[in-house]
């Protein structure tokens, strides 16, 4: 199977329906699930999608480092409120915040939104 004729066919067939032509929602489904069915046992992705590819897995893995890093800090928020502001907590909590600007940053630099 060739992924960059399967989805040239879908974007023909999505550009039809678009217009109108319910006819060829049926050619655009077909498509679609050929190449989902490529893609999912381990098929390369089509040329147009390669170059995109790289930025979405930076953006999921950067996206999960800031769900732990936000959990992180609630957690250390909590251990200051315990500890009444020691001073080790505090320099840890203090940084984890920090972090947590940093990923931010990153995260809106390669198109997401935290």
């Amino acid at each position: 199977m060739d992924p960059n004729a399967v989805l040239e066919r879908v974007l023909e067939a999505a550009a039809k329906v678009r217009q109108g032509d319910l006819g060829e929602a049926s050619e655009l489904a077909e498509a679609v699930e050929e190449l989902h069915g490529w893609l999912s046992n381990g098929g390369f992705l089509p040329a147009r999608w390669e170059r995109i590819a790289p930025i979405a897995r930076l953006q999921r893995t950067i996206g999960t480092a800031l769900e732990l890093q936000r959990g992180a800090t609630a957690r250390l928020k909590a251990m200051l409120d315990a500890s009444q502001g020691h001073p080790g907590v505090q320099l840890v909590y203090s940084a984890m915040v920090e972090q947590g600007s940093c990923l931010r940053t990153a995260f809106r630099a390669v198109g997401g939104e935290p």
